[in-house]
């Protein structure tokens, strides 16, 4: 047996093992995630049975956590087809933020904001809107919007949940970055000191705004 084949059944092995440990409750690393997903691909497809023997939403949050440390380590093909295949596989909010990620890691701004705009649909509970608007504005710094876009947008993300001050923190914060943009410090004071200072403002908000 040559020593490629023998290496590629030790980690078919080793992964069998890791995932029958998940399903006993163990949990399993972001690298072990990512030796997962190298067996269970081949470029950016699933090898056959994969599905079928563990099941869409476990395969997917493996490729998820498989993408975020592919691109933490700048393996970026890797990190777009493992991101891609989950956010297909099981779509959810968090693998359609990644796949964003990982698109924009490779200068697709259009097609990475195509997908965190769809990913509006997703959308259940104001920490969910907190995240997506967190990642459209990372967005926005690496692709800068037009004023029209940027207030388009707003728009859009005020009515996702008008009730909820977080939200309503978020909105003002994406206002603070259009004025950023615009070199508009006089407004970037002003709108920043007043989100810092609210209470009804979540701690993370508060403290990007200061």
């Amino acid at each position: 047996m040559a020593p490629t084949d023998t290496v590629a059944r030790v980690s078919v092995a080793s992964s069998a093992v890791l995932l029958t440990d998940r399903t006993h409750g163990f949990a399993t690393t972001p690298a072990e995630c990512q030796l997962i997903a190298d067996t269970w691909t081949v470029g950016t497809e699933l090898t056959a049975n994969v599905l079928s023997e563990w099941g869409p939403e476990l395969v997917a949050d493996i490729l998820l956590h498989a993408a975020r440390r592919s691109r933490s380590l700048g393996s970026v093909e890797a990190a777009l087809a493992y991101a891609g295949l989950s956010s297909r596989i099981a779509p959810s909010l968090p693998a359609s933020i990644e796949y964003s990620r990982c698109l924009a890691s490779v200068a697709r701004y259009r097609q990475a904001l195509a997908v965190a705009t769809a990913a509006e649909s997703m959308l259940r509970t104001p920490e969910n809107g907190v995240k997506l608007m967190r990642w459209r504005i990372t967005l926005g710094r690496l692709s800068p919007p037009s004023d029209a876009v940027i207030a388009e947008f707003v728009a859009a993300a005020s009515s996702w949940f008008p009730d909820s001050t977080l939200m309503r923190g978020m909105i003002a914060f994406v206002h603070l970055t259009a004025s950023m943009q615009n070199l508009d410090w006089a407004s970037v004071a002003r709108d920043g000191e007043a989100i810092a200072r609210s209470p009804h403002n979540n701690v993370i908000t508060r403290i990007r705004a200061a």
